[in-house]
């Protein structure tokens, strides 16, 4: 295990919606285990979580836990290129890297759903986009949570531009 990568700190800089109490920046506490950011009753979708990073990251791995209910049918995964640093993250531009599928809940006993997605890039910022909620009579408000995400890596080597068409997108196993 390479000793440099490590769960890398980060902010929620941007949300497309919130239900009161289950605020976007819930998602940053790694030892949440129970609550997280939820969108608000019948939101339109796609839902975007904005993260923001202290300094430029390589990142290897993020890992998003579900609510068991209220689950996404999808994550997209876009990075900001290395051209819009240091912009705010309004005004990066972004090139996506993959998308990743959660599966149904089962109707007894659900379970949170964890994704790891490996990753292999350098960026400041990055956007999540959730698909809409997966069908479940027990979600009546159609809305979708994230309890947690974690990120793995480590410090960017570079700060400046570089060529985007390095970046290897979605690992998938």
């Amino acid at each position: 295990v390479d000793r440099s990568m490590q769960f890398v700190d980060f902010h929620v800089v941007s949300a497309s919606s919130k239900q009161d109490g289950y605020e976007p920046f819930a998602v940053c506490d790694r030892a949440n285990k129970h609550t997280g950011w939820v969108s608000k009753r019948f939101c339109s979708y796609p839902q975007e979580l904005g993260i923001g990073f202290f300094q430029p990251m390589h990142l290897r791995r993020i890992d998003i836990l579900t609510h068991p209910v209220f689950v996404p049918r999808s994550v997209g995964v876009l990075v900001d290129t290395p051209e819009s640093w240091p912009r705010a993250y309004q005004h990066s531009e972004f090139v996506g890297l993959g998308k990743v599928s959660f599966a149904r809940p089962r109707q007894q006993a659900p379970k949170k759903q964890l994704r790891q997605i490996k990753v292999d890039c350098e960026c400041t910022s990055l956007k999540l986009i959730f698909g809409e909620c997966v069908d479940d009579s027990r979600n009546q408000f159609n809305q979708i949570s994230v309890i947690w995400i974690r990120i793995v890596g480590e410090a960017a080597s570079t700060t400046g531009p570089h060529d985007t068409s390095e970046y290897t997108g979605i690992h998938r196993e």
